[in-house]
């Protein structure tokens, strides 16, 4: 809610300095040679063959208004989006037996979690205190 009322607060002359600094931003040639190369690598292996597509998505961007960037985050990043998609990433343990098929057979290691804190991440302090993790990295940095 609050990438939404800043979008919502922009002026258009805010929103014009954004996009010019992501124009600057796409435009800036690459520092070393190894980050160019490797750009034109990624064309070549993904078998588009754009080399020039920071021109075309600079010239793109500067078509975009403040209200299709408002549209755009309403139908399809809001958290009460229609068009909202979620991705759910689980790191199983080894020593948690996964099924060798294909099946959807629920894995008996995975505790699911209740969705009253959906999407919601911790404040930093917090959830240092509660990662247990965090009691060993302290020692280690103690030790450095």
């Amino acid at each position: 809610m609050i990438f939404q009322k800043h979008i919502q607060d922009l002026t258009d002359e805010e929103f014009q300095n954004h996009v010019q600094s992501l124009s600057l931003l796409r435009l800036e040639k690459p520092k070393k040679l190894a980050v160019q190369c490797a750009k034109y690598w990624l064309e070549i292996s993904s078998r588009q063959y754009n080399f020039n597509r920071e021109s075309i998505e600079v010239a793109c961007l500067a078509t975009i208004s403040k209200d299709e960037l408002y549209s755009f985050f309403k139908e399809l990043i809001s958290y009460d989006a229609p068009k909202r998609k979620k991705l759910s990433v689980h790191v199983l343990s080894s020593s948690c037996k996964v099924p060798t098929d294909n099946s959807d057979a629920q894995y008996p290691c995975i505790q699911e979690q209740s969705a009253a804190n959906d999407g919601l991440i911790p404040p930093p302090p917090a959830f240092r205190v509660s990662n247990s993790i965090m009691k060993y990295i302290s020692f280690l940095l103690v030790q450095l």
